[in-house]
């Protein structure tokens, strides 16, 4: 069972699941209802049949670039994670019978076909599978949004969770460089190399480093989120910048993604405390 564990990946369904929390507080959406339970049911079910579908379809590579990981230990099939993907999938959508209109639309009818999509068909499309990710993670704040129809302040959130991503989604694509080439997957970096896909990751992460102080200078949140996300979000990034920058390799973009990773957390203590 303990392979079945590790490969929902549970970080991330916790950062889903602190997400969730965090956000509905930060927008005045109570959590103290049966709504908020099973939104979060719907986030954890299809977060990890998200993790698992990818690994299931990932395994060649991931025997290069993750193989610490289940499938490629040997742990679990890949015929097998695809059929709990199917199951976590399938539970996701049952919960979200228990939401309100709006959500349920969004979990089953937009949600669910766009991570299906993607892992099936974009993943490994350059651009547009990073395109298509960082759209379903942008959704995901709407989604929380939709719970009590509280839609307050909910665009520059959706719109930062979208800008986050696609950075961090082009990074792991560079650090995936080696298995992604020898699978003949064209990614980003496998079409244009490596240093070109690296000069592009600073130029994205030098916009966000900025992006993400525009909420408060066009008015929608308080000095609090601007001082946490300038020193905790901004200025680790001009550090990532010059990381990578000194060191321009596939190593590098790894330990950038999961910083980055990291200062999403950051960002959602700001939007907390905004």
């Amino acid at each position: 069972m303990l392979p079945y564990f590790r490969i929902l990946r549970p970080f991330n369904i916790l950062i889903s699941s602190l997400t969730l929390l965090l956000i509905s507080i930060s927008i005045g959406t109570t959590i103290y209802n049966e709504t908020f339970l099973y939104g979060l049911l719907v986030i954890s079910f299809f977060t990890g049949g998200a993790n698992v579908i990818n690994d299931s379809l990932d395994y060649k590579t991931d025997l290069i670039n993750n193989p610490e990981r289940p499938i490629p230990k040997g742990e679990i099939s890949s015929f097998n994670a695809m059929i709990f993907s199917i199951f976590l999938f399938l539970t996701g959508a049952y919960f979200s019978l228990f939401l309100n209109q709006n959500s349920f639309f969004l979990s089953v009818f937009i949600g669910l076909p766009l991570i299906v999509f993607y892992s099936l068909f974009f993943k490994n499309t350059p651009i547009y599978g990073n395109i298509i990710v960082s759209l379903i993670i942008g959704l995901a704040f709407v989604f929380i949004a939709s719970l009590n129809n509280n839609f307050n302040e909910i665009t520059p959130i959706s719109i930062l969770g979208f800008s986050f991503t696609f950075a961090r989604e082009l990074i792991k694509d560079i650090a995936d460089y080696e298995g992604d080439k020898s699978s003949n997957i064209n990614t980003f970096p496998v079409i244009y190399g490596i240093k070109y896909s690296i000069n592009l990751v600073k130029i994205l992460t030098f916009f966000l480093a900025f992006g993400v102080l525009i909420p408060y200078f066009i008015g929608i949140f308080s000095i609090k989120y601007l001082m946490i996300t300038f020193f905790g979000i901004s200025i680790p990034l001009f550090f990532i910048i010059i990381f990578l920058s000194i060191s321009p390799t596939p190593t590098a973009c790894n330990k950038s993604s999961k910083i980055i990773k990291l200062l999403f957390l950051v960002g959602l203590i700001a939007i907390y405390y905004k």
